[in-house]
């Protein structure tokens, strides 16, 4: 899985049927935007199997928000 470093500022993997560890995957994809000083990354999980089980601290160590919220 390739993940471009070009996305915008946001990804949405919502209502995807993702294990964790398919969603763990795409967060180890990720391109790291530590240290990014225009625009927040934010990747939205929600309503995936795998959201409640899954790492959001790989994503959040890349300098991404994980929302599990509806909005």
């Amino acid at each position: 899985m390739k993940i471009s470093s070009s996305i915008n500022d946001k990804l949405w993997v919502r209502y995807c049927k993702l294990s964790a560890e398919t969603l763990n995957t795409i967060f180890r994809t990720l391109p790291d935007v530590k240290g990014q000083t225009e625009g927040e990354k934010k990747i939205w999980i929600v309503d995936n199997p795998g959201t409640d089980a899954c790492n959001k601290k790989i994503a959040e160590d890349k300098g991404w928000t994980v929302n599990i919220d509806y909005d």
